[in-house]
């Protein structure tokens, strides 16, 4: 796709039309293929320019480069072996300085037998760990394989309850999902709902901001490029 559609349509063309030249759809792995080269004609721009690309972006105030981050894991450790690797996980990114840690929900649940009631009083084990100030986030990749009331009834109370920071992607993108996390939103006050990571446009997401179903919206700029990202991010404070 890149060498048949995609490199013939940009070659010659003036890279400071970013939008023009990279406004090519389809499916996701095409959709990435014009994130790749989105990314490659900003850093054409940033280099004519003198300028780093993140002072371009900053339109209308002084860009601050530095920015919070986490560390994100959680994906290898195994329920039916010792789930307690979890938390070792986290006790070493808060050993290296790290303020926050974004975790999943492990092993596959349905193969190891795992329910939401088991889960649970790990999360107060996890918070237990790490104390009251570590910021801790809870992925569920798509959904944690129990229903949207045994979500809202038992998952968000301990969530609030624990001080969680954001609680991304609760269920899948799939149709009837906005008004399942709406409710889920609902039911956290304090805790943030994220997502829209798989999404591939701006009018995807916007529906699910201006229903209430995210607090936090989540655009890969490694699918959608760094313009979409950005109108993305821009369009909460409009």
């Amino acid at each position: 796709y890149i060498e048949d559609i995609a490199r013939p349509s940009v070659l010659g063309r003036n890279p400071f039309d970013v939008e023009l030249l990279t406004c090519g759809g389809g499916a996701y792995h095409k959709r990435c293929a014009w994130a790749g080269i989105e990314s490659a004609l900003w850093d054409i721009i940033g280099k004519i320019r003198n300028t780093p690309v993140y002072k371009l972006l900053a339109t209308d105030h002084v860009p601050d480069p530095h920015i919070p981050v986490y560390a994100s894991g959680g994906v290898q450790y195994a329920w039916y072996d010792r789930p307690e690797d979890l938390i070792d996980e986290a006790l070493r990114h808060q050993a290296s300085g790290y303020t926050a840690f974004k975790f999943r929900k492990g092993s596959d649940w349905a193969r190891d037998d795992i329910t939401l009631k088991q889960y649970i009083p790990f999360l107060y084990k996890m918070r237990e760990a790490v104390g009251p100030d570590f910021a801790l986030i809870q992925e569920s990749m798509s959904g944690f394989g129990g229903t949207l009331d045994e979500i809202i009834e038992q998952l968000c109370p301990a969530m609030e309850e624990l001080g969680f920071l954001w609680f991304e992607q609760p269920l899948g993108e799939h149709e009837g999902a906005i008004e399942m996390h709406v409710s889920i939103n609902q039911a956290l006050p304090t805790v943030l709902v994220s997502g829209a990571e798989k999404m591939l446009s701006r009018f995807e997401m916007k529906e699910w901001m201006d229903r209430g179903a995210y607090d936090i919206v989540q655009p890969d700029a490694s699918i959608v490029g760094i313009n979409e990202t950005w109108i993305c991010l821009l369009y909460p404070s409009d």
